[in-house]
């Protein structure tokens, strides 16, 4: 999800949050140890753009 605001002819600002969530998996590693995996990813992006 993200959105830009122009606020010259050439500026604007932009913001963006993305977040990606994969199925969890029980990890076995073998030597008698094991976790389960629960990978996501959270992140917040800012930026200023301009045009030439």
């Amino acid at each position: 999800m993200g959105a830009e605001h122009n606020l010259t002819e050439h500026w604007s600002i932009t913001g963006e949050f993305e977040y990606v969530q994969f199925s969890a998996e029980n990890v076995d590693f073998g030597n008698g140890t094991s976790t389960r995996s629960t990978p996501k990813y959270r992140g917040l992006k800012l930026g200023l753009n301009y045009r030439f």
